[in-house]
Parts: C-alpha cells; structure tokens; sequence
C-alpha cells in the first residue's frame, strides 16, 4: 500500500504547487495529468484493500475514467512547453480524444461485450493480484497512447535542440519525467494477457512526480519557462502582418485576426487589399515605397494606425514585408482636441483683445462727446449709439461664454428627431409648418449640438422673411449622411454663402452660424448653405459619426 499512498501524496503535492502558476498556459496541462495521478493513486489505495474480482474488476473501470486522457494531456502540455501552443486548438483537442472518449465507453461497459478487456481472474497473492485480457479495441488504444507521446516527445527534442542551456536542461527533465508512463504502456502494448501482479502504474506515478518536483524546485520549469517566437508575436499589443513580395497576406497575429475581412481561415493568400479593410491603403505605401504613415479605418469607430513596413531580405533579395500596425486613436484623437483647443483660445482671445477692445474704445469715444456736447438732441444720439455699443459688447461676452463650452464635455449620440424637436419649441414658430424626415437617425457630436438646430431655425425666422415651412430631411451621399435643413424663405445670395459663416458677418451678432460651424467640426461635421430659392443648410456627417437603427 506504501506505493498507491506515496504516488498520491507526491500528485497532490504537485497540485498544490501549481496553483501560484494558474496563468501560465503549461500549468493548465500539467495540473491536468497530476489530478490524473491523484485520482489512479487513490484508485490504487482501494484496489489494495479489496480481494473480491468483482469490486478489483470496478476499480480497474474506475481507473479507466481518467488513464485515457493521460496521453492527451502530456501532449498538449509538451506542445505548449515546446512552443507550439498555437497547435492547440479546441477542433484538434476534440479530435484527440475521440478514442479516449471511446476507451473510456468501452471500460465502463466491458462485462456486457469483450471489445476492451475481458476475462477478470485474482492470481497469486500479493497487492495487485488482478489479471485480465486485452480486447480488440484495447491494442489501437494502447498503440495510439504511445504514438501521441511519441509525437509530443519529438516536439519537446527539437525544443531541447534549440533552445539555450537552462531551457535544454529543462526539457530533459520533462522528458525523463515522462519517460516511466512511456515505459509502461510500451510494455501493456507487448502483451494481450495483462497481468497486476506488476502494475507498474503506482511506480511510474512516483517517479514522474519525484522528477518533476526536482526539475521544478532546481530548474524553476514552470518559474523561468521558454517563451516561443509564435507566443510572443501572437502576443503583442500590436497588430503583425506579413505579406510576399506580390502583397499577399502569408502571416498575421491575433491582433490582425480581429481585423481580417471575410473568415479568418481563408485569409492566407488573400491579396492585402481584399484581407483587410484598409489593405488598399497599405498596398498604396508599399508602391509609394514609404515605411511609415498612418491609415485610417472607417466604421461606426473611427480608427487610426500607424502603420510601419519594413523589408525582409536574405542575400539582397526581398522576401517578405513585415507590416507593424500601431492603433494610434487615442493620440489622433488627442492632438485633434488639442488644436480645437488652441483655435478657440485664439478666437477667444480675438474677441477679448480685438473686439471688445474696439466697443470700449467707443465707448469711451461717445462717452467724451457726450460729456462735451450742450446740445441736448446730440446728447441723446450719444446715448442711443452708447447703448447699441454696450449691447453689442454684451452679445459680444454671451458668445464668449458660449463658446467656452464647446468641446468641454465629451462627444455622444443623440437622437436628431429630439433636437430638432427641442429646437423648433424653443424658437417658437408659431404657424409656420415644420416637417422632418430624420427618425432613427442619430449623430455622433459635441454636447452643444442643440445650438446648431437652434441657430438654422433662428436665422430662418430672423432672415427668412415671410418664411411658411422648415424641413429637416436626410439623404446619403455615398458612405456620407446628408441632413439637409430648408426653408421656403427669401434665401442667401450667392455672394454670402460661405461669408455667412464668418465671425462677425450678418445683421445681428455675426456669430450664429459661425458658432454652428465651430460645434459640427468638433466631431468632423461639415456645413454648407446651398440654396436657391430658400435656405439649404447640408450637413455632411462622415461614416462612423452616424447611426441610422431600423
């Protein structure tokens, strides 16, 4: 009984041990086969106890829920130390336990057919007294358990062959390590009468333990463990591609996945310009021969890259480019708030230093006349003139204060159908009929985007003169959205169309629509008056700063 217990101690010591590695991808194999062991070192206190054929005969099927799975376990554990980790996929991990799933249906329900083993007879005397006959089934399983060792044992060589020298001893320890459980199935697989009264199960648990433990503590396996190539470019932050030398895509990590066009398995091949969206700008860098620039990818999230190529070359021959691709959105995104920043702060300060400027001037200029003049009709217009300038320098600190807040707090969506709702009700229009054709359509923009739809119907009932209807309606332009806002007014003149948007032009402040403008181009917005009879305000909003739900 001594072997059955101190294999069990030794599996669940490793288990324990393991724990502080969890996130290591190997310890997930390896915690694997030490539960195994825990659970066959158990299996074997009870065996030793029992003498009836029919309960040894149970136990040996017991053993057979977990001994399958022995084999798939090491390999996927000598794969991953290896440094083939990317090989493990769920479809190849399924395919590999296809016949452990078998075996173990064939264990349990071995006293209904012979197909697995057969024949349960207590011999001799001793501990492990149980004989039995393999089936027709039980040889592939054996066959198939050595060849799946073999396998990850050759992976694990060739990793040993290239690795450096603490790696190399690492490796030859795993691989002594799984030596006694190769050694015992190579055995089962020589005979078709298997016998218990040398199970050497128990032994080669204890001795793949006991190396285990000792690689583990001398040579830190699981502490200091060779990460693969593979592993660490599919690990990167950033996105890899590979292409040939006729820009076809031959490589990429799983940051590139993300990005691919069309199923992922199909990619391999693929033109650069059809296996990713914005391929066609890459393939327009490599043929400008530039090694850096930026890209865009346009979607409901605009998003930028910095994109590197550089050559891959052996002898003066280009083989390969590799393209790095570095998401830059929230540096563009950054430096475009930083110069909105610093041209509202200019125009701010034009309006401090100019503007206002110029109305205290006059102030004082009509303060002295008034204070001069004896003519009583003269002190009147002084005054007047006096009152226009403080109202218009008033107007002149309102905008300001408006101003301030554009771009203060961040961009969001909002439901065009309630702006244009809220704006048309703070204008009070009064009999003038409103239609709109903008439901379900939402808008990526500043805060004060309400203003915008306030000044468009402002200005209609301020200029528009005898105007009778105002529309909102939309259109697209391509991949553009189009919101088109109209009147039946007496419209701009050509001349105006763009002055209009001025600061500081028009019969009122000159500020309104300049305002309008400043707040669409926060989240990259255009406007534009197009009228010919009427006003035609279009407001281009591009891809990505939209939404349209249906």
């Amino acid at each position: 009984m001594l072997i059955p217990v101190l294999a069990a101690i030794i599996s669940a010591s490793l288990i324990v041990y393991t724990r502080k590695h969890a996130a290591l991808a190997v310890t997930k194999y390896f915690t694997v086969i030490a539960v195994i062991g825990l659970a066959l070192s158990l299996l074997g206190v009870v065996d030793v106890c029992l003498t009836d054929v029919g309960e040894k005969f149970l136990i040996l099927q017991l053993k057979f829920l977990f001994t399958p799975f022995l084999c798939v376990a090491a390999f996927c554990m000598l794969a991953t130390h290896s440094g083939r980790r990317s090989w493990l996929s769920l479809p190849l991990i399924v395919l590999l336990s296809v016949i452990p799933v078998i075996s173990v249906l064939l264990a349990m329900t071995a006293q209904w057919h012979d197909l697995f083993f057969y024949d349960p007879v207590i011999q001799g005397t001793g501990p492990f007294t149980l004989s039995y006959s393999g089936g027709v089934m039980y040889t592939p399983y054996i066959y198939y358990s050595n060849v799946l060792l073999l396998i990850a044992a050759i992976l694990l060589i060739d990793s040993i062959r290239r690795g450096d020298r603490l790696y190399r001893i690492q490796g030859l320890v795993i691989l002594l390590a799984f030596l006694p459980p190769f050694t015992v199935d190579m055995l089962d697989s020589m005979s078709t009468n298997l016998s218990s009264n040398i199970d050497l199960s128990p032994f080669s648990i204890v001795l793949t333990g006991s190396i285990m433990f000792w690689g583990l503590y001398r040579y830190r396996i699981l502490d200091v463990k060779p990460v693969a190539r593979e592993e660490v470019i599919d690990n990167m932050s950033d996105a890899l591609v590979v292409v040939d030398t006729d820009d076809r895509l031959i490589d990429y990590n799983s940051i590139t996945a993300k990005l691919l066009v069309g199923k992922e398995g199909k990619a391999i091949g693929s033109p650069l310009s059809e296996a990713l969206p914005f391929g066609q700008q890459l393939e327009d860098m490599i043929s400008r021969r530039e090694n850096k620039g930026d890209i865009t990818l346009n979607g409901e999230k605009v998003t930028s890259y910095e994109a590197s190529i550089m050559p891959v070359s052996v002898q003066g021959q280009d083989l390969a480019r590799i393209i790095m691709l570095r998401d830059i959105t929230d540096r563009k995104l950054m430096e475009e708030e930083l110069r909105t920043a610093n041209a509202r702060l200019s125009i701010l300060s034009s309006i401090t230093r100019h503007d206002l400027g110029n109305k205290l001037t006059a102030i004082e200029g009509y303060t002295i006349l008034a204070r001069e003049t004896k003519d009583r009709a003269q002190l009147d217009e002084y005054l007047t003139r006096l009152r226009q300038v403080c109202a218009s320098a008033n107007q002149l600190i309102l905008f300001a204060r408006e101003y301030e807040k554009v771009g203060i707090a961040a961009p969001g969506w909002f439901s065009l159908r309630d702006l244009f709702s809220h704006a048309v009700a703070q204008n009070s229009v009064g009999d003038v009929k409103v239609e709109s054709n903008i439901d379900g359509i939402r808008v990526y923009a500043d805060a004060m985007i309400e203003k915008v739809l306030y000044n468009l119907v402002d200005n209609s009932l301020r200029h528009g003169r005898d105007v009778t209807t105002l529309s909102l309606n939309r259109m697209m332009d391509g991949s553009t959205l189009v919101i088109e806002y109209t009147d039946d007014g007496v419209g701009v003149p050509a001349e105006n169309k763009e002055l209009i948007f001025k600061r500081g032009f028009g019969s009122n402040t000159g500020l309104g629509l300049f305002l309008t403008r400043e707040i669409l181009a926060i989240t990259g917005m255009e406007i534009a008056e197009t009228g010919v009879n009427g006003v035609r305000f279009e407001i281009r909003v591009p891809p990505g700063r939209y939404r349209i739900d249906t």
